[in-house]
């Protein structure tokens, strides 16, 4: 995403997405240290589904303190960080944390997909969202830094419902601990 907005809108751009960025990425890494514990206890789960929908909750709850957090502090931080100049990263890193939210509470269903159905149904969701790429060059033109963010947000959208679509095919298989027994 960098090199497309340095591409398309300049270099001033790109260091207010990486400002927002950086900082958005302290909560990226919340996400992956839980998306390991619960990867890890998916297979065994005796209910995934209600263990999906627990971490949902969990997510959801924690996603709106976040954003909550991120709104009223997000123009302290970044000046303690990179000074008033940067101030303007502000609605990005408001975007970026929005998207981090959205995957933080899809989590769940990030897991299950990948432990009922498979990691190729992944992949495939990952591929159809790769779509939100399209509208770059127009979101960054209108929005310079805010629209990259923006791409982020649009991109976990189409990921949501394409996970969604495979999960609702797949119904069967998600959440019957016999079925995974006779596997």
């Amino acid at each position: 995403m960098i090199v497309l907005l340095g591409a398309l809108a300049g270099n001033s751009m790109v260091g207010i997405y990486a400002v927002a960025d950086r900082i958005a990425s302290l909560m990226q890494m919340l996400y992956r240290a839980a998306f390991e514990a619960v990867f890890r206890e998916m297979p065994t789960a005796p209910n995934p589904l209600r263990l999906a929908g627990v971490i949902a909750a969990f997510g959801l709850f924690t996603s709106l303190a976040a954003l909550a957090a991120v709104y009223w502090l997000g123009v302290p931080i970044i000046e303690l960080v990179a000074g008033p100049e940067f101030v303007p990263a502000a609605t990005t890193l408001n975007w970026l944390v929005l998207a981090i939210c959205l995957s933080l509470t899809t989590l769940g269903m990030r897991a299950l997909t990948i432990v009922k159905i498979g990691p190729g149904a992944m992949l495939k969701c990952n591929l159809f969202a790769l779509i939100a790429l399209l509208a770059a060059p127009w979101m960054i033109d209108q929005h310079g830094a805010v629209g990259a963010a923006m791409i982020q947000v649009l991109f976990e959208i189409l990921w949501i419902g394409a996970v969604l679509l495979v999960m609702l095919r797949n119904w069967s298989s998600l959440g019957n601990p016999a079925q995974d027994k006779a596997v």
